[in-house]
């Protein structure tokens, strides 16, 4: 029979199968199995798993709760960090003055 289709042109109908064939063995070859599913579907939490999940979730107040105590140990060093840059600049500026005083001499 093999050697019929040799000398037979391929018609259009057998190019059809031939490609329907192949792309079938490689949709094969790459699906999914049983296994893969129910393996997936094992590893999925459940429903009780979820809203135990949810129940430990942080809200967006206790998210806003979190920030004002964060912000309020901050703001303190904020100022302290504001108060010596501020010494830093007026130091800059008395040595500027000293140094042209200096300098004029």
């Amino acid at each position: 029979m093999a050697s019929k289709r040799r000398g037979r042109k391929e018609t259009e109908f057998d190019k059809l199968a031939r490609l329907i064939k192949r792309e079938s063995e490689d949709i094969r070859a790459t699906m999914a199995t049983k296994n893969d599913v129910t393996s997936l579907y094992r590893m999925m939490a459940t429903k009780e798993e979820l809203v135990e999940l949810r129940r430990d979730m942080a809200t967006r107040a206790d998210v806003e709760e979190a920030k004002d105590e964060i912000m309020e140990v901050l703001h303190p060093i904020q100022r302290a960090v504001d108060k010596d840059a501020l010494m830093v600049v007026d130091h800059e500026r008395r040595i500027a003055r000293v140094e042209k005083q200096v300098s004029a001499r």
